[in-house]
């Protein structure tokens, strides 16, 4: 029997492996012709390149402080800003982590790390520290760290393999690495097509060294942040939303994403619901709800299943709603809306059954500043629930300009209230003034009242959700 050295064996299995990286003949100029997993590494950022980290436009363009905001920073977090360039992350950072928190930015280039220092000293700040790392190693502490973030940093890293291992090393159990990158599905994104990257060419590289996808974040203007972690995934009920986008508005289906992105995740935070999680993938939004009951799973629906758009819309005169009764022409400026169960009688008979309301809203839910269910005392009876609302300071001229004119109507006008195109109710104007303080009444319960509450709170969907899976994900028992 022939034998095989143990070192030439060893040497003989290294070499079947594929290279883990490649060139190829053409590639993008922006790039360095070296490839991972299929996608370019695109040239670093150097220096010269402090001005556009550092540019006014950044917040509107990128929206840096809703990106922290999305973070859920603790105070006392460990946190790495791997690439932290002139520190325009690290330094909002420090803020939000506090002084029982510590911030490590880490740079390779001597130039970023002198302005670093610089602007530690300047501003006088002290609770982040400076890492000098290497292209392969971020030289973080082992199991040291809460969360790592790249902002506009992955796609050039030139080991990306080497530093992602090094990476999920230096996390503490449990947890996480943000990368903020420019969305590569969306060709709207004036970014060079090498510096952008897509949610599943990083799931794709992420997975090569064993970090499992938690969410990803989609909300800010032109990037996404994809949230990774180095523990198991909970089990729980996972529910598949899909965004109602008609024909006509495909073209701004990105934008309509992330505003409604930003309203389900103001519903679930002002909700409770702390502990789930959310990603767009392949236009289904998938709502992760770890440890969920299926009472939590119908409230997350009921949270997320209106579009809870809110109209204040003046009724007809009663002069117009009788000669529509009679030959059902529905006269320019109006349209004819079906008034649903409210009750009405006596100077108001006319208004039964459809009901011709102006096209035009007085004021619509994006003038709402502040929305909460208050008890309302009924001489003889129980007391009712009403929703409050306060109006902004246009909402609220808008809205007495119109009540004045509604009041002097004999009989006294009707301003229909709707949500989502349905008539909630249809009161009298019983004021010529509001001052932007206004109730919707007809809720049937303290329950009902809290939820028109947060719903109006929290904004409108762009577009309605449609549910379309509901299912169990996780280790079972």
């Amino acid at each position: 029997m022939i034998r095989v050295p143990v070192v030439l064996a060893v040497l003989l299995l290294a070499a079947q492996d594929p290279p883990r990286y490649e060139t190829r003949e053409k590639h993008d100029p922006n790039g360095i012709n070296k490839w991972y997993l299929g996608r370019e590494i695109a040239h670093v950022m150097g220096p010269g390149g402090i001005p556009w980290l550092d540019r006014p436009e950044r917040e509107d363009e990128e929206n840096p402080t809703r990106c922290i905001e999305a973070l859920k920073l603790k105070a006392d977090d460990v946190v790495a800003d791997l690439g932290a360039g002139s520190g325009f992350y690290s330094f909002r950072m420090a803020a939000k982590v506090g002084g029982k928190g510590r911030i490590l930015a880490v740079e390779i280039q001597d130039e970023m790390i002198a302005e670093l220092n610089k602007r530690i000293a300047k501003q006088k700040i002290t609770n982040v520290d400076v890492i000098k790392g290497t292209v392969d190693d971020p030289k973080l502490p082992e199991a040291g760290v809460d969360l790592i973030i790249m902002v506009d940093v992955y796609h050039e890293l030139e080991f990306p393999f080497e530093v992602m291992t090094a990476v999920k090393k230096s996390l503490k159990p449990g947890g996480r690495v943000a990368l903020v990158e420019f969305r590569k599905e969306d060709r709207n994104v004036p970014i060079k097509d090498v510096h952008k990257m897509s949610e599943e060419q990083i799931g794709k590289e992420m997975a090569a060294v064993g970090l499992r996808p938690l969410e990803t974040v989609g909300i800010l203007p032109w990037q996404h942040i994809a949230v990774y972690t180095n523990r198991d995934v909970d089990a729980g009920i996972e529910l598949g939303f899909r965004l109602a986008i008609p024909e006509d508005r495909k073209a701004d289906a990105w934008k309509i994403s992330t505003a409604a992105e930003t309203v389900m995740r103001k519903r679930l935070d002002a909700a409770g619901i702390a502990a789930y999680t959310l990603s767009l993938r392949q236009g289904l939004y998938a709502l992760r709800l770890p440890g969920a009951t299926p009472e939590d799973s119908d409230k997350a629906k009921r949270l997320l299943g209106r579009a809870g758009r809110l109209q204040f819309r003046s009724a007809a005169p009663l002069d117009v709603q009788t000669k529509y009764v009679q030959d059902k022409v529905v006269p320019e400026g109006f349209a004819a809306v079906e008034r649903g169960e409210s009750s009405v009688g006596g100077e108001y008979e006319a208004y039964k059954g459809s009901i011709l309301l102006r096209k035009e809203s007085v004021i619509e839910g994006s003038q709402i500043v502040g929305a909460h269910a208050q008890a309302e005392p009924s001489p003889g009876r129980e007391k009712h629930w009403v929703v409050a609302i306060e109006l902004d300071a246009d909402g609220a001229k808008r809205f007495d300009a119109e009540a004045a004119i509604l009041y002097e109507r004999r009989p006294t006008g009707l301003i229909a209230i709707l949500l989502d195109g349905k008539v909630l109710t249809t009161p009298a104007v019983q004021s010529p003034v509001f001052r932007g303080k206004l109730q919707i009444s007809g809720q049937k319960g303290q329950e009902e009242a809290a939820w028109m509450a947060l719903i109006l709170r929290t904004g409108a969907l762009p577009v309605p959700l449609e549910l379309e899976a509901e299912s169990l994900y996780g280790p079972r028992k």
